[in-house]
């Protein structure tokens, strides 16, 4: 526990990732909860700025795309680069891993190969995702989600009865809830 506190210490606050571009109406909620909006808000200034703009090093939290125009990318120390389009809710996180949560909409990425035994993660409400490094899409809703690989292969498995297969380059699948 000890450990485990320290650890949480010493990385709460650091950047893992930095935005590469954005575009619309934007929010991103920070570690401990601080929102910031974009240009004119009325939050109060951090060490990260209450703009969001090219450049900013972020250290983890959930950004949204809050209309059809938005598009967020950022890229991740390791050069891996990820991007939410239109009206999605993307968190996401670094630990020694990374660890991603899309609650809707659309991601997409382009993932350097990851350290052994330490692929990237990404959770949605019907399917966990397995990404050792490649290209590919995610799109999901509330009861499907669509895994679409341009490049390389992603290992997708089913929430709802544990199934999982490898996707391969030019290939796609749908995991549903049912």
């Amino acid at each position: 526990l000890t450990a485990t506190l320290y650890y949480q210490r010493v990385n709460a606050g650091r950047s893992i990732a930095r935005i590469t571009g954005l575009n619309g109406k934007l929010t991103w909620i920070g570690d401990g909860g601080q929102i910031i909006q974009g240009v004119g808000s009325p939050q109060a200034s951090t060490r990260w700025s209450n703009v969001l703009s090219e450049g900013t090093e972020l250290p983890g939290g959930t950004i949204e795309g809050m209309a059809p125009d938005s598009w967020f990318e950022l890229e991740f120390h390791d050069g891996s680069t990820g991007m939410i389009s239109g009206d999605s809710i993307l968190t996401f996180s670094d630990g020694g891993q990374k660890d991603l949560r899309l609650k809707q909409g659309r991601f997409s990425a382009s993932v350097i190969p990851q350290p052994a035994g330490k692929p990237m993660l990404i959770h949605t409400r019907t399917a966990s995702l397995t990404v050792l490094g490649t290209r590919f899409e995610v799109e999901t809703e509330l009861t499907a989600t669509k895994l679409d690989v341009s490049e390389g292969k992603v290992g997708i498995r089913r929430i709802s009865d544990g199934q999982a297969v490898e996707v391969s380059a030019n290939q796609y699948v749908v995991a549903a809830a049912d």
